[in-house]
């Protein structure tokens, strides 16, 4: 049988005190077991997004895939205003860390995902085991004069992220119009199914919206002031 649905996740709300509302979690493998892997995602996805990669591994490992603040089921508050780097998302995860007292982890991520990753290890040392990252963003450290703000708000990802359309009339209509186009032109239709499901959420009038707001997107392509060199 195909472990990506004898492995399916389990839904987690973590509150995390301080930090104004709960980290939604996906939990794979044995609970009885601590937490091996604590995997972050990209900008704009969310850990759903990953799953039929992460369930094969549900046999040997207990996994946390996490939505960072701003994206999917999180209830953590996303404020652009005066946002100039990724030290709130480390801070999350040391939240999280913290809250579940998770120790001798892998914190696996992809993107800015990773990126959060590698400033969560240079905290908290002694929580984390090691890291696996994928594609993580690494931008000049601050003390080599960092990155001119003016490059990355003007950038094309962020400038595309704000056009980005956020409201469809349900998910349905959402995989029709990302099917075969853009960024998911080559995704498998298992995977573009798992980012809507919890890429969109339920609005009042009946229609379905991206849980990662627009701006907030475009926001953390433009917020670089974090130091990933240490």
């Amino acid at each position: 049988m195909d472990s990506t649905l004898t492995n399916a996740p389990r839904e987690r709300m973590i509150e995390l005190e301080g930090r104004g509302g709960a980290i939604a979690g996906l939990e794979f493998g044995n609970t009885a077991r601590p937490i091996d892997i604590v995997f972050v995602h990209a900008n704009g996805f969310n850990a759903r997004t990953y799953r039929s990669i992460l369930a094969p591994l549900a046999d040997e490992f207990h996994i946390l895939a996490v939505d960072q603040r701003g994206h999917g089921r999180s209830t953590l508050p996303a404020e652009t205003l005066g946002r100039t780097s990724w030290d709130g998302l480390r801070d999350d995860l040391l939240a999280l860390m913290a809250t579940l007292d998770i120790r001798d982890v892998v914190l696996s991520g992809h993107s800015m995902g990773g990126t959060a990753c590698v400033l969560a290890q240079a905290e908290a040392p002694e929580r984390v085991r090691s890291l696996m990252l994928f594609d993580p963003v690494v931008v000049p450290s601050p003390s080599d004069g960092g990155v001119d703000p003016e490059s990355f708000a003007n950038s094309p990802l962020v400038q595309g992220a704000r056009r980005r359309r956020a409201i469809f009339p349900d998910r349905a209509a959402v995989i029709a119009a990302y099917t075969g186009r853009g960024a998911f032109k080559t995704w498998p239709a298992e995977m573009l199914a798992d980012y809507v499901a919890d890429g969109f959420r339920e609005r009042a009038d009946g229609e379905v919206e991206l849980s990662c707001a627009p701006e907030w997107e475009a926001s953390n392509f433009s917020s670089h002031a974090h130091d990933t060199w240490g």
